[in-house]
């Protein structure tokens, strides 16, 4: 049996779940930088599994509305590359379906109006009206609710990381299903 062949990167992401495929996926886009994702894929049956995935699921809101202007931006940021991705990998993971807000609290309410007025969203207080717009909704009577119809939805998070994982690989990044269980520094006088 002959040794296994060393192969230096210049980075190596270690977990190959949302967070570690979309870093594989954007660090593959420098120049000259070589990068190789490590991490085991969904297990086929879960039980005894040691690696937990928190993407091994088929459902997660998304949305830009938010009472924190740093998440409203962000989640408008992230919305906006959806369909680049999609369009780019050939994997549909993004549902616009639009996204509902609900608070009991009039300050909220009014808080997130505010914030979103602010970064240019155009979330609408349905407050009075969404009873016929939702008539299968059971809320209490003093629930204060807030619309947004574009730029929210919900995403499939194992064709997110498929999708960032194959625009990964489209940049040469290459991808390894394996478990980590050691990291050593590089001998290479180039790569400590």
């Amino acid at each position: 049996m002959s040794a296994p062949e060393e192969k230096i990167y210049d980075l190596i992401v270690v977990g190959a779940g949302m967070i570690g495929s979309a870093a594989a996926h954007h660090a593959s886009q420098i120049p000259n930088t070589t990068v190789c994702l490590v991490g085991p894929p969904e297990p086929k049956v879960r039980k005894g599994q040691d690696i937990f995935g928190c993407w091994f699921d088929e459902g997660r809101l998304c949305y830009q509305i938010n009472r924190n202007k740093i998440w409203c931006n962000l989640g408008a940021k992230s919305l906006a590359r959806f369909r680049d991705l999609e369009k780019l990998t050939g994997v549909k993971f993004y549902t616009e379906s639009g996204y509902a807000y609900v608070t009991l609290d009039k300050s909220t309410l009014e808080n997130l109006m505010e914030v979103n007025q602010k970064c240019g969203f155009e979330a609408q207080d349905i407050t009075n009206s969404w009873k016929n717009i939702f008539p299968f909704l059971h809320l209490p009577d003093n629930a204060s609710v807030v619309w947004q119809s574009v730029n929210g939805g919900h995403i499939i998070p194992r064709k997110l990381v498929t999708a960032h994982q194959t625009a990964a690989q489209m940049c040469d990044a290459q991808i390894l299903h394996k478990i980590v269980s050691t990291v050593l520094p590089s001998k290479c006088d180039t790569h400590k």
